[in-house]
């Protein structure tokens, strides 16, 4: 979804930047990555803000294209960094989030639980947290602290335990 707003504001120049420089491109995700967690909380700020990789400060006019984009309105660009407004960052989330919910609330239709537990890299997110916390208020939503790191240790988990046995013996699996 961030992606998104690069391709959308740099077009093919942002293609030509990602094929020449992959690196430079993969730091700004992973910048995004880090950033994304915070999404949600004040800190005072009414921007989230990315350093943008060189390839990209060289294409032309690039200032303009963020700042004058009609889709994506109030993006600033300052000295190599890009502010997107914390409502535009939360509304591309939301699209997410509320599919997430609607899942959710489905497989609750069907049982009753008394608590969910967020793992994976998504649950990093507070915005994610607050939005189904706001949402399930009768059931505790728990984040254990290694969540992002859950779905690895359970996928290598479950590769040892077929390594172990030749074949997997798993009574339930998610196929």
């Amino acid at each position: 979804m961030f992606k998104f707003i690069f391709f959308f504001c740099l077009g093919d120049d942002f293609t030509n930047c990602k094929d020449r420089f992959p690196d430079e491109v993969l730091d700004l995700w992973q910048n995004f990555e880090v950033k994304k967690r915070g999404i949600g909380e004040s800190f005072g700020t009414d921007y989230l803000s990315i350093p943008v990789p060189e390839c990209c400060r060289e294409i032309s006019h690039f200032k303009e294209k963020f700042e004058n984009s009609a889709k994506y309105p109030g993006i600033k660009v300052n000295r190599g960094t890009v502010y997107f407004p914390n409502r535009l960052i939360e509304k591309l989330f939301l699209t997410t989030i509320n599919e997430i919910i609607s899942h959710v609330s489905g497989l609750l239709d069907q049982i009753s639980v008394d608590a969910i537990i967020l793992v994976g890299g998504f649950s990093e997110s507070k915005f994610v947290f607050k939005s189904m916390k706001n949402t399930f208020k009768d059931i505790s939503i728990l984040r254990p602290h290694e969540r992002s790191l859950s779905v690895l240790k359970g996928a290598l988990l479950y590769g040892f335990q077929f390594l172990e046995h030749g074949k997997n013996l798993s009574l339930h699996s998610y196929e």
